[in-house]
């Protein structure tokens, strides 16, 4: 469930700085030797696009997941629009997990020094899913199996899915700090970006133009230790996308 990765302002960039992070620690328990570019895919490679996976997104949303999309096939991909299996489940998993965790530990930590607001969002994401004890959480992890063999089976003929980041268009500075409803609808609208490191897939978050002023993208998902797919899928998508500016740190 906890993801690392690079920033960058390039998908060359991302590349480059993904190679320097992917070097071996000894104080890292978790660093697998997994090369860092695979075997190539059967062509064309199969694409699914989901411009609106949970039936809430944003029409700008959809639209970038829809052109980026058709970029793909024009470079030679097979794309259909079609869902991968399970996603709700899998979003849902993250916040069980990931919250009843929150709970041991973090949540002590915040309520002890964290500000009322820090400690507000905590009570509301809190408050998203039910506290489960040792036998329901194992549950979780034999239901995120079958998830998991569900999506390889789906990448067996779709290697690269094409989801929304957030159902949404970014938020309003201090949105998080509205009623509990609107910061519900908050942590809903980011389903489609939890669900894919709950089940350990590799993603890439690559912008595909502005909307109203506001950026937008889509991200990438290939099959697992594919990082090496998204980066040159991404790449294709950059390459046909409008370049954004620099922010001006002013604004």
């Amino acid at each position: 469930m906890s993801v690392q990765g690079p920033l960058a302002r390039s998908v060359a960039d991302l590349g480059v700085a993904l190679a320097a992070m992917a070097q071996p620690d000894a104080r890292d328990g978790t660093w697998l030797s997994v090369p860092l570019q695979g075997a190539q895919l059967k062509r064309p490679i199969g694409v699914a696009i989901a411009p609106a996976p949970f039936g809430d997104e944003a029409p700008e949303v959809s639209a970038a997941v829809r052109a980026a999309g058709r970029w793909l096939a024009e470079a030679g991909f097979a794309v259909e629009e079609t869902l991968p299996p399970r996603l709700a489940e899998a979003a849902d998993l993250w916040h069980r997990l990931v919250i009843n965790e929150e709970r041991r530990v973090l949540a002590p930590m915040i309520r002890k020094f964290g500000d009322a607001r820090s400690r507000y969002n905590l009570d509301c994401h809190i408050a998203y899913a039910p506290e489960l004890d040792g036998d329901q959480v194992l549950a979780c992890f034999e239901q995120r199996l079958s998830i998991v063999r569900a999506w390889q089976l789906f990448q067996e003929r779709c290697p690269v899915i094409i989801l929304p980041v957030s159902a949404q268009l970014p938020f309003r500075f201090d949105q998080d700090q509205e009623d509990a409803d609107v910061v519900r609808a908050l942590l809903d609208a980011q389903r489609p970006l939890l669900a894919v490191p709950a089940l350990g897939f590799p993603s890439v978050v690559v912008p595909t133009g502005t909307a109203g002023g506001v950026p937008v993208g889509v991200q990438v998902i290939a099959g697992r230790f594919r990082e090496d797919i998204c980066l040159a899928v991404a790449a294709v998508i950059e390459a046909r996308a409008s370049t954004l500016t620099p922010i001006d740190p002013r604004d």
